[in-house]
């Protein structure tokens, strides 16, 4: 799957208790994914094999799934990956990732 500029997920609530919520392994992003402002995930996010070209955004976003990883980016390719969620998810798999530049969770109180 291509994307020539941006997936933009911003405020969206995606619901899969158990399961996958986002599944988009290879993906090809020209810009950006943004999943900021209100972003819910309840279940898996797999972007297994992603390459986004500027940045993968989660600041503010809601990340949980009951089992496994939350949040899968093994084999991400990114110049920059910004993960500061409202709440940090349980495991985050970065296997094999490859980003330049990133912010690390910083969790609000």
């Amino acid at each position: 799957m291509q994307i020539g500029t941006v997936l933009n997920l911003d405020g969206a609530t995606l619901t899969n208790v158990g399961g996958a919520v986002l599944t988009a392994e290879r993906i090809s992003v020209g810009q950006a994914i943004l999943c900021r402002e209100g972003f819910i995930a309840r279940g898996m996010i797999n972007l297994t094999g992603a390459r986004v070209d500027a940045v993968l955004d989660f600041t503010d976003a809601v990340l949980s799934h009951s089992a496994d990883s939350a949040l899968t980016l093994a084999h991400l390719r990114t110049p920059s990956l910004i993960l500061r969620p409202a709440t940090a998810p349980e495991e985050v798999d970065l296997r094999h990732a490859n980003i330049e530049a990133y912010q690390k969770v910083v969790l609000k109180k």
